[in-house]
């Protein structure tokens, strides 16, 4: 394969600043859908007729409970399963990788049902993992028992951070547009 060249930080901003532009539309439609599920149906595109100061209306804001009901009832993290065929050395590494990732659920799951409500009220959820572990990690610990005491460099705290990130504030850059996962880089923008 080929290496790319990673590009200088001028290269980056003046990237970003052409997504903004491109970017611009979905952003205005992530707002409306927002208003949409906060209630502002009759300040939104999708009212069908104008309203006026005087006007009164009852709405049941059917596009919060449905988005509510699908988040919490439907959307559940993905299940952890590693399959491995082969020897039992394999099996059980696969094993403990296995119980390493659902010791990460806890950390997961806030950020997770976060991302899912993103993606149920604007159509994107974007969720970042980042390698961060704390200071002293991975750490000695002693394994074993008995005469077969050892010591081993293990993580004792999760190396992962979890974050769920407004997905206004992400400007995706693909390498091309026939492949959804073939990013070349990322921007994310904090205002």
């Amino acid at each position: 394969g080929t290496t790319m060249k990673k590009p200088t930080a001028e290269e980056v901003l003046s990237k970003f600043q052409s997504l903004k532009g491109v970017y611009a539309e979905r952003n205005s439609k992530m707002t409306e859908y927002e208003d949409f599920f906060a209630g502002n149906h009759w300040a939104s595109p999708y009212a069908t007729q104008p309203q006026s100061s005087s006007d009164f209306k009852l709405v049941f804001n059917y596009c919060r409970a449905i988005v509510l009901k699908y988040t919490s009832l439907l959307c559940r993290a993905p299940r952890v399963r590693i399959n491995v065929v082969g020897d039992e050395t394999l099996k059980r590494a696969a094993k403990l990788r296995e119980k390493f990732l659902i010791g990460l659920w806890p950390d997961l799951m806030k950020p997770w049902v976060n991302v899912e409500m993103d993606a149920s009220k604007k159509k994107y959820g974007v969720l970042q993992v980042l390698w961060q572990p704390e200071k002293g990690q991975p750490a000695m610990v002693e394994v074993g028992s008995g005469q077969d005491k050892e010591k081993v460099k293990k993580f004792t705290k999760s190396p992962f951070v979890f974050r769920d990130i407004p997905p206004e504030y992400v400007y995706a850059v693909y390498r091309t547009y026939t492949k959804p996962d073939d990013f070349l880089y990322v921007i994310r923008y904090d205002p």
